[in-house]
C-alpha cells in the first residue's frame, strides 16, 4: 500500500518522505522500488 503524499512537495520531499514512512514499517525496498 503506498502512502498518500501530498502533491505539492517537490519529488526528492515525496521520495523523503516515503522512506521515512517505509522504515518506520520496515519496508524500505520495497517503496524504493515503488519510487524508482
Amino acid at each position: 500500500m503506498a502512502p498518500i503524499v501530498n502533491s505539492n512537495l517537490t519529488k526528492q520531499q515525496q521520495e523523503d518522505e516515503m522512506l521515512k514512512i517505509a522504515k518506520e514499517h520496515g519496508g524500505e525496498i520495497e517503496v524504493s522500488l515503488i519510487i524508482s
